[in-house]
């Protein structure tokens, strides 16, 4: 879910193969990190905060196909015999020739048990 219309073209290809809108932010919203860090004082824990690194990488497509794997839901990964064609599906729908540069965004919420 980048900016970017390599990233773009994938989810578009994603929604149409799942028939679903991609929205989940996998508890790095900001609205998620607030709850956990509320959970995390309701727990006991202190001095919560956020610590966040940045950077940006270059993926292969077989890096980039490994992330969408890991991404999907264990029940709703195409089987071994059509995973290969999936790959396919998804390069083709990527623009030609396209680097696939990642901005990654790691937040980390820490705190002192009180």
């Amino acid at each position: 879910m980048q900016d970017s219309d390599w990233s773009r073209s994938l989810r578009g290809f994603l929604e149409h193969h799942f028939d679903t809108k991609l929205e989940a932010s996998c508890g790095t919203a900001a609205r998620d990190r607030l709850r956990y860090a509320q959970a995390l004082e309701s727990a006991g824990f202190e001095g919560v905060r956020e610590v966040v690194i940045e950077y940006r990488d270059e993926l292969s497509f077989d890096e980039l196909i490994g992330g969408v794997y890991s991404a999907v839901p264990a029940d709703e990964l195409p089987g071994a015999d059509d995973r290969p064609a999936f790959a396919e599906g998804i390069r083709q729908s990527l623009p030609p020739d396209q680097r696939f540069i990642e901005d990654v965004r790691v937040s980390m919420l820490v705190a002192r048990i009180r």
